[in-house]
């Protein structure tokens, strides 16, 4: 199963046992699938446990192979243990400004390895209107702790490139998980007129989520309102295909997961 688990980390134990019965007609416990994955995880990356030291290596040597990059790992000092790493390359950080729109999509996805967390992603579009990677982090958690601490990474690294000046710059995020589903249907009103009958239907037919509407700011997610560029964009859909794109790498032990999105980045990059 090795050449297997290696071209696709996210092979599930149960996948494991299917194939197993149908190649070789044998059935197997799910522990022993279990322990197969986990035996094939380690020969290929090495002791999970102990990957987190390999990080501070990592930011090093990116920092100084590839110039411009941003590399910080933090951990918590009294329980000596992993907390987050943010990364950017330098290239990626010039060439968008260079070339890119002046709009970021933030997002958040789970992590499948051992020891979760979460995987927190900024990315934007460049000319040709297709998916571009500007930084990405791990992080323990998906709190306001850790998105604080990400956008304030992604500031540094905006204002760093632009001499020291921070552009306006629209930023795209799902920013409730819970949405109603009837409210897409004010976000796309052009006019305040438009948007003021819309939220009045939803209203009509669902009492209760008057208030919750109204509490919401339309500035920050309905047309009629929002008085930034949108540049085209209705949606946080493209950061939705980024962690779809990294869907295998998630699985993997933090630093060859770090590792691995790197290598897609570069493939990309090339191919285009």
């Amino acid at each position: 199963m090795k050449r297997k688990v290696r071209d696709e980390p996210g092979y599930k134990p149960i996948a494991i046992l299917n194939e197993v019965q149908r190649k070789y007609g044998v059935e197997l416990k799910y522990y022993t699938a279990w322990r197969c994955k986990e035996k094939t995880m380690y020969d290929i990356h090495g002791d999970e446990s102990n990957c987190y030291d390999k990080l501070r290596r990592y930011c090093r040597a990116l920092k100084l192979n590839n110039p411009g990059s941003c590399a910080d790992y933090e951990i918590d000092p009294q329980a000596q243990k992993f907390l987050r790493i943010f990364i950017s390359f330098g290239n990626s950080i010039l060439n968008f400004h260079r070339g890119c729109r002046q709009m970021i999509c933030l997002d958040g996805t789970h992590i499948k390895n051992k020891y979760k967390g979460c995987l927190l992603s900024a990315v934007s579009k460049d000319p040709n209107d297709e998916l571009y990677t500007l930084a990405y982090a791990i992080v323990d958690a998906e709190n306001d702790r850790n998105w604080e601490w990400f956008c304030n990474k992604l500031k540094e690294i905006l204002v760093y490139q632009n001499g020291g000046l921070l552009k306006n710059y629209t930023i795209f995020s799902d920013r409730h998980s819970g949405l109603i589903k009837a409210i897409p249907l004010a976000a796309i009103a052009p006019t305040r007129q438009e948007f003021e009958e819309h939220i009045s239907l939803i209203v009509q037919s669902m009492p209760r989520a008057e208030s919750f509407i109204r509490d919401l700011d339309p500035n920050r997610w309905a047309n009629a309102y929002f008085s930034g560029d949108r540049w085209g964009i209705m949606n946080s859909n493209q950061v939705d295909c980024w962690n779809g794109w990294v869907k295998d790498e998630r699985s993997l032990p933090v630093p060859s997961m770090i590792d691995a999105i790197r290598i897609k980045i570069m493939k990309m990059i090339g191919n285009r």
